[in-house]
This record gives structure tokens, C-alpha cells and sequence, in this order.
């Protein structure tokens, strides 16, 4: 698993890393979550399902993201933006492997972006390491103001039925979960 085996050789060159991760299960599946994680990573911690805003509460407490890789996270991704957290990730050649990237260019961070696997883990370990770069980071991401980026107005390609039913669902995401209507 080369995300997890490098996970593991920046947690044995920086000690007292915290590791986070938000696998979105619960149960016995956030307890598989956790020991699969843990044999990479003792001390990781396996977050259960939140809320939203509980989730970014807690993901805004976090340093850094790594971007997982060869696929990445684009939701994830975008929750960190929101919340200020810098994130890394690897582009590769697959559509898969490049969405993560698009996304930090869209927002100016394009010193985020990574070619190969030594290169993101050189920069991860510098960052932990540098806590006023990632303060610089975090700065110009809000300043971006990523929440205008990705939910601002719809295009007009982006008008339509569908897109103002998934706006809608989206602004009225915690109201629609604490409902007991189903669709």
C-alpha cells in the first residue's frame, strides 16, 4: 500500500505525528478501520461518523492533509480547503489521480502538487516541521475563499433542474439528515 508505506516512514522520521483519519463508518467497520490502520500507523486514530459540522470541527483542528493516493478524496479535499488546512497531493497520469490536483490549482496551490511519492513525502516531513509555512498555507486558502469556488453560483452550463436540486440538498444538508422523511 504506498499511501500507508509512506504515511509510516514520515511517522518513523518525525515522531509524535498525530495521525487522523476519517474512514466515515461505523461500528465494527470503524474498528476494522482502526486496527488495519494502527499496523501502519500505532496511535492513528480512526475518527466515526460525525455530523458535518461536527466533522469540520474536528477536521479544522488538524495541521495537515495528505491526499490519499492513487485515488484522492476530492470531498475530503475540499472540507480541508474550507476549513484552512493544507493539503498535499501525488497528480498522476489517471483522470483518478489528478482530481485532487485540479482542485488545488483552482485555488492558487499548486506548490502542493506533487510528481512523485519522494517528492510529496520531502515536503510533508518539511511542513511538519515548519509551522509557519503551514500557517502560510492555511492563510491563502481562506483567502481564496474556496466555499465561492466550489458551491458559489452555478454556471449557466451548471443551471438546470438537477443542479439547483443538489444546491438545495447541499444547503439544507443537516436539516435533510435530522429528518425522518426518506425518499
Amino acid at each position: 500500500v504506498p499511501f500507508l508505506s509512506m504515511c509510516r516512514r514520515i511517522n518513523e522520521r518525525c515522531p509524535g505525528v498525530e495521525w487522523h483519519f476519517f474512514p466515515h463508518v461505523l461500528g465494527l467497520w470503524r474498528f476494522q478501520a482502526l486496527k488495519q490502520l494502527q499496523r501502519w500507523l500505532p496511535g492513528a486514530i480512526a475518527h466515526h461518523r460525525y455530523q458535518y459540522a461536527q466533522y469540520m470541527a474536528v477536521l479544522s483542528k488538524c495541521d495537515l492533509h495528505f491526499s490519499t493516493f492513487p485515488f484522492g478524496g476530492t470531498n475530503s479535499l475540499v472540507d480541508s480547503m474550507l476549513c484552512g488546512v493544507p493539503i498535499l497531493t501525488l497528480e498522476g497520469e489517471h483522470v483518478h489521480e489528478r482530481c485532487d490536483a485540479w482542485a488545488l490549482r483552482r485555488v492558487g496551490c499548486e506548490g502542493l502538487i506533487h510528481r512523485t511519492i519522494a517528492e510529496y513525502e520531502q515536503h510533508a516531513m518539511a511542513l511538519i516541521k515548519d509551522a509557519a509555512a503551514r500557517a502560510r498555507w492555511s492563510t491563502h486558502l481562506r483567502a481564496q475563499d474556496p466555499d465561492r469556488i466550489f458551491h458559489g453560483p452555478l454556471s449557466v452550463e451548471a443551471e438546470g433542474a438537477v443542479a439547483r436540486a443538489f444546491r438545495w440538498i447541499y444547503e439544507h444538508h443537516e436539516e435533510v439528515q435530522s429528518s425522518d422523511a426518506r425518499v
